[in-house]
């Protein structure tokens, strides 16, 4: 409801906002924690095919590296993490289209 200065008030129309979880994408990551230097596997989930972009975010929110990969259904995704990247906890998400998949990555 919104009241104007002049004391009148009127309702807004009610919109549908569809929810879209924020976990679309069923993938599992190991080794985790993970090495750097060393490399990340990415096992893609049964409906997994195709280009997805792979983002490595930090607790800042700052953007380490993006980078597009090929999943394959039920396969294993090679990404090598490069060296230099700070030890911590960061964000690894994945994106296809209008699906995606944030996960928690510790780097050693």
């Amino acid at each position: 409801m919104q009241v104007d200065y002049d004391g009148s008030a009127s309702y807004s129309k009610i919109q549908f906002v569809p929810f879209i979880r924020n976990s679309d994408i069923d993938v599992a990551l190991f080794p985790n924690p993970v090495n750097s230097g060393d490399v990340l596997y990415l096992q893609a989930g049964s409906d997994m095919e195709g280009k997805a972009e792979v983002s490595l975010i930090d607790l800042s929110g700052r953007l380490i590296f993006r980078d597009q990969v090929r999943l394959i259904e039920n396969g294993v995704v090679a990404l090598p993490i490069q060296n230099g990247i700070a030890p911590g906890h960061y964000t690894l998400s994945i994106v296809q289209g209008v699906r995606s998949s944030h996960s928690r990555l510790a780097i050693q």
